[in-house]
């Protein structure tokens, strides 16, 4: 039997993110779990869990990582495998967390696609950042998603727990 793959993004990014993944495994049962409902990462795990049956595979991206680490908190038993793609074990740092809040402080003063513009140095590499279409859809994500739901993903990355030290309990 194959599991399904539960798929977890990043703030500011939508199920379009995992286009590629879908056109590359046609055949696999793909679910993009929710990130933009809730305001904790540990409410964004319960609702993945919720919808999940009781063992399938987990592929996280950013943010979503932070989600992977509270459900393997949580139930381990029921995550086959599990893919960590560019994210952080470690809780935000000093550094992170004032730039997080001037993101918060820009969009609460109606600046939110300027927190967008801000991001691209640090999400792309140079060489893709003049790549039209890729920073489009980007931007199109970012406007999907919104500033609304952007703030609760800002609290809830803020306000995440440091998942290094339950590492080594990871044994998928």
């Amino acid at each position: 039997m194959t599991l399904p793959i539960f798929l977890i993004t990043g703030q500011l990014l939508t199920e379009a993110v995992w286009a590629p993944l879908r056109e590359a495994w046609p055949d696999r049962e793909l679910v993009v779990a929710d990130n933009q409902s809730d305001d904790s990462i540990e409410a964004f795990a319960a609702r993945l869990l919720e919808n999940a049956p009781p063992r399938f595979v987990l592929v996280a991206h950013a943010m979503g990582g932070f989600i992977a680490f509270e459900v393997m908190r949580r139930a381990p038993e029921r995550v086959e495998r599990l893919a960590l793609v560019s994210t952080l074990a470690s809780a935000d740092g000093p550094a992170q967390t004032v730039r997080r809040r001037g993101y918060i402080d820009l969009v609460e003063s109606g600046k939110f696609e300027q927190v967008v513009e801000e991001r691209i140095p640090i999400l792309f590499p140079e060489e893709k950042r003049a790549d039209a279409c890729l920073l489009g859809i980007a931007r199109q994500m970012a406007a999907d998603t919104g500033a609304e739901t952007f703030l609760a993903q800002q609290r809830a990355i803020m306000a995440r727990v440091d998942s290094r030290p339950r590492l080594g309990d990871i044994a998928v």
